[in-house]
């Protein structure tokens, strides 16, 4: 049988997360082979029309509602196989897909997104409705005949919840190749600022930007890390919670981020909160996360692939759940992640203190990168052209696994040579700076050695000056009473010395004779 279209995309209302993956079809495949059916019309503001001619347009399908659905149906008829990126339905396109899973089951490749797999039961309103809409729900991912996770742990949800004898692989949807060299320049401009001031990055009383989750559905668990971040409410911090879409599928909460940000401003001042309501250009949104010092993402399930990616890549501190598969997946690859729970004992500088592992990690490129997940989507385009048996198609899988995980462990064996210099330098640094403490210690106690010796010398010579002075002053008080006793001895003739009891008296004469006054007499020093 002869198909129109090889491979149909059924692409969700967003377009902006597949212009990577298109870019590695046009890149490692035949474009002419791939179309995509955009479930709105795509006018080409996010770049997607740009990259590829094989559009089916919403709006091109026909007039009116229903006879556009029916072009959907034939569009899907004249194709060999179908690609549904993500079950992200409205109850229309389910009810369509539902009723038409019979060529879902023969050419249906389900490329898993996350909230699709997670979160795609609804809870709120009427129970039997709610029951009915679930079993469509189920039907059409389980009629599938291919489904692709885009990130590895993913594949064990999918077991768990579909059966282990289920067709799953491993391809990511990738990023494009300028947003890889748009995270290398803001990496080079924020090496420049480094060398041009030096500590701008480190220094106390710097702000520090704080992102909390990525969107507004309720599983990112914004009042958990708003609550863990109040002890910080005091610091220089910016809080900044993107939350431009969510919460509009599945179990709706209504007014969650309302609440949200009302909760926001009773833990923290106004101007240390800050929302993103809408959608920013990719480019944009790179610059913000290149601002981002910590981010913290406490979401129990893989979420948030296209922030943690780039934030990982560019080297921030990111704290994940613990109960998240990604937290400890990321471990084994050798990133420092942290749990949100550490948070509530962590002191303030402990937690603004940037990562120790060197970035980026080869690990994003090998598998994120265009010519890096090439090679397992032609795994996928393989398999269902019958060119590999499913067990082919896992062993070639496996094979890419094995590849990424030795570049892993050559990445961290460098990295643990580098610590260890960088341990070693701070060793010497931190001997060096003892050192040069003790050396300024000892410099200080012989200063005030000096110091006190300086203040003694000037206290004795005080001391000696003084002591002179008196020596000076009784010397003359003596010369001047030696010349007042030689006045007197010229007056009071004649006069004879005498030595009485060692006293030498002038004026006692042998005779008796007696004088009307008594003269000064001078008492000499008597021996000991």
């Amino acid at each position: 049988m002869e198909y129109k279209y090889k491979y149909l995309h059924i692409c969700p209302p967003s377009t902006r997360m597949l212009k990577g993956f298109i870019m590695m079809l046009n890149n490692h495949f035949n474009p002419s082979e791939h179309y995509f059916l955009c479930r709105i019309t795509s006018e080409g503001g996010d770049g997607f029309t740009t990259l590829t001619n094989n559009i089916i347009n919403w709006k091109d399908l026909g007039r009116g509602k229903v006879r556009k659905f029916l072009g959907a149906v034939r569009a899907m008829k004249a194709s060999k196989n179908i690609v549904i990126h993500g079950f992200t339905f409205s109850l229309k396109w389910l009810t369509l897909v539902y009723f038409y899973r019979k060529e879902i089951e023969k050419k249906g490749i389900w490329v898993i997104w996350g909230v699709d797999l997670y979160n795609y039961h609804r809870t709120n309103g009427n129970r039997f409705i709610n029951a009915i809409i679930n079993h469509m729900e189920d039907k059409i991912r389980e009629s599938c005949r291919t489904s692709v996770a885009i990130f590895p742990t993913d594949i064990a949800v999918f077991k768990k919840k579909f059966g282990g004898e289920k067709t799953v692989f491993c391809a990511p949807l990738g990023f494009s190749k300028s947003s890889f060299e748009e995270w290398d320049a803001i990496l080079e401009k924020r090496r420049e600022i480094a060398l041009k001031y030096p500590g701008a990055f480190t220094r106390k009383d710097r702000k520090v930007s704080i992102q909390v989750g990525h969107n507004s559905y309720p599983f990112n668990n914004h009042a958990l890390a708003l609550g863990l971040l109040e002890q910080y409410r005091d610091q220089n911090i910016l809080i900044t919670m993107p939350m431009s879409y969510g919460n509009d599928y599945g179990d709706r909460s209504a007014n969650y981020a309302e609440d949200i940000m009302h909760l926001a401003y009773n833990l923290f001042p106004k101007d240390k909160i800050r929302r993103l309501a809408a959608l920013m250009p990719l480019h944009k949104y790179y610059e913000f996360l290149g601002a981002v010092d910590v981010a913290i993402l406490s979401a129990p399930r893989q979420n948030a692939l296209g922030n943690i990616t780039p934030l990982l890549y560019m080297g921030k501190k990111v704290y994940l759940s613990s109960d998240n598969p990604l937290f400890s997946f990321f471990r084994s690859k050798g990133f420092e992640i942290h749990d949100v729970k550490e948070i509530a004992t962590t002191k303030y500088d402990d937690f603004i203190a940037p990562i120790t592992r060197s970035f980026p990690n080869p690990w994003i490129k090998n598998f994120y990168s265009v010519d890096g997940n090439a090679k397992r989507w032609e795994v996928v385009f393989g398999y269902s052209d019958g060119r590999y048996t499913r067990d082919e198609a896992y062993a070639a899988m496996e094979e890419f696994d094995i590849e990424e995980d030795a570049a892993v462990r050559q990445y961290l064996t460098l990295d643990e040579e580098k610590q260890k210099e960088a341990r070693a330098e701070a060793e010497i640094q931190e001997r060096e700076a003892i050192t040069k403490e003790q050396e300024n210690i000892i410099a200080e106690e012989l200063l005030q050695i000096y110091r006190w010796l300086e203040k003694r010398e000037l206290e004795d010579q005080k001391k000696r000056e003084e002591k002179k002075k008196r020596r000076e002053e009784w010397l003359r008080k003596v010369a001047e009473s030696r010349e007042k006793n030689a006045i007197n001895s010229k007056i009071r003739k004649p006069y004879t010395k005498v030595e009485v009891y060692g006293v030498t008296a002038p004026g006692i004469s042998a005779s008796g004779e007696q004088y009307r006054y008594l003269l000064t007499v001078e008492r000499e020093p008597q021996k000991r």
